[in-house]
């Protein structure tokens, strides 16, 4: 028994820099791996390599339809709902800021439109009348932007879907998706990257 231990205590002397070291290089990997499976979630953001077994694809942009949707919820549950998007807008500044292409537009959809649904009577009608219907129509447009925005601020979730939206941006972009993951859940995402280092320093220090 006391030869063994003299043995052991030995082999520490004559390596003492090999087993001090352990726990420290226990502790790199652990934090080395650690960063790595968290980059294997996010990246990369296409399938890389052989179709189906060699290759990889982050997990959040390969799920990014589902992924989005999460992110969604949370941000409308914690940060926004579609109502409070709209009554930050102002339907009059709105009609205000679309008003000069509004109104160059008007004229040509107007005689687009009179031509389709009443063609004879919209050529027969002297180039004055065609005007004066047409300026009447211009004068109106910002009012009905108005009355537009208000009906959509009264009746935002039937003729405006957040979510879907947020979602379709989502799966286009995932780059962006990454992004929402990444910076929501900072916090978590450093200490698992540092939880690498103190349990690879305990298991090191075990071996």
């Amino acid at each position: 028994m006391i030869t063994d231990l003299n043995l052991i205590l030995a082999d520490l002397q004559a390596n003492w820099i090999l087993y001090l070291s352990m726990p420290f290089v226990a502790a790199a990997i652990g934090y080395g791996t650690k960063v790595v499976a968290i980059k294997m979630m996010f990246k990369p953001l296409t399938f890389v390599g052989w179709r189906p077994f060699f290759g990889w694809q982050g997990i959040v942009p390969s799920k990014a339809a589902t992924m989005a949707s999460i992110a969604c919820d949370l941000m409308m549950e914690r940060l926004l709902k579609p109502e409070d998007v709209f009554n930050k807008l102002d339907p009059h500044r709105v009609a205000e800021e679309i008003r000069d292409p509004l109104i160059q537009s008007v004229e040509d959809i107007t005689r687009e439109v009179a031509a389709e649904y009443q063609p004879g009577l919209w050529e027969a009608a002297p180039e004055s009348v065609k005007r004066l219907i047409i300026q009447r129509i211009q004068n109106e447009a910002p009012h009905m932007v108005e009355q537009i925005m208000e009906d959509i601020k009264s009746n935002i979730t039937r003729v405006f879907d957040l979510k879907d939206l947020v979602i379709n941006a989502l799966v286009r972009d995932k780059e962006l998706l990454n992004r929402v993951f990444l910076e929501a859940g900072h916090v978590e995402f450093k200490f698992i990257r540092n939880s690498g280092i103190y349990f690879g320093f305990a298991i090191g220090i075990v071996q």
